[in-house]
């Protein structure tokens, strides 16, 4: 990442995503081997942090068992060179709550994703921020994850969604429904480091304040019997979201049941 020399303050943005899950359902279509970003409205607290989405609206029509949906999400400075950068997550709903249901992993790169959907790849050396399931509550608050920084080449992420392979026929996941979000705050050198309210410091050190909540990538996610539909449901003002891939996530969905710890 380049040097720094960022404007002052904390940015945050917001934007949210629905997605549907559907337990039998055919796959989705993610031809594209280059992430195809749209810039997402601005949501958050105005500033110069700015996130962009692969998809956007983010839709996927065929989410199955077994198989892995990747959703891109980049962050990028506009007038400042180098930023820190923290995200928070936030899930709800029947799906994610299923003890078989929505598996989410999250990896970062500082070089744009390639290889996707088949080989996801990052030629910068890929990091792994966590992955999370249903034994995770995360309804109104999470860890703060450190994302190492932003520089004006961006930060991307790619997230991984994916129910395990062996569900293919438990309609007890059928018509459910549920929201993931991440939460994504950026602080310009010099300014304090971004935080979130209500969350003890992270094991780095970041520290966590009565800030207003820290701009968020929410993916709603439904479960309807053929397929999976992500739509981002809701935008307010600020940041940019796509959708980036990992190796574990396509681990993740052979496995029989869902990984417990989150990193």
């Amino acid at each position: 990442m380049s040097a720094s020399h960022g404007s002052r303050g904390v940015i945050r943005a917001l934007t949210v995503a629905s997605v549907g899950a559907l337990v039998c359902g055919t796959t989705l279509l993610a031809t594209s081997a280059q992430a195809a970003y749209r810039p997402v409205p601005e949501n958050g607290d105005p500033g110069r942090l700015v996130l962009l989405s692969d998809p956007h609206p983010v839709e996927f029509v065929a989410l199955r068992p077994g198989i892995v949906h990747y959703w891109q999400v980049a962050a990028t400075l506009e007038g400042a060179t180098r930023a820190s950068l923290v995200f928070e997550m936030r899930k709800s709903g029947e799906l994610v709550e299923h003890p078989e249901g929505l598996v989410v992993s999250i990896e970062r790169c500082d070089d744009e994703w390639v290889g996707l959907p088949e080989a996801p790849r990052c030629d910068s050396g890929r990091g792994s921020v966590t992955q999370v399931d249903s034994s995770h509550d995360h309804r109104e608050s999470s860890p703060v994850f450190d994302l190492a920084g932003v520089d004006d080449d961006g930060t991307h992420l790619l997230v991984a969604m994916s129910l395990a392979v062996d569900r293919s026929g438990d309609e007890s996941l059928m018509g459910l429904t549920g929201e993931v979000g991440l939460g994504l705050t950026a602080a310009a050198e010099g300014a304090a480091p971004p935080v979130v309210p209500g969350d003890p410091a992270p094991p780095d050190g970041l520290p966590v304040t009565g800030a207003d909540p820290m701009g968020l990538v929410l993916a709603a996610i439904g479960a309807i019997g053929l397929g999976v539909t992500l739509l981002v449901a809701r935008t307010r003002r600020s940041p940019v979201t796509r959708t980036v891939r990992s190796e574990g996530a396509t681990q993740l969905a052979h496995r029989g049941s869902n990984p417990k710890g989150e990193r």
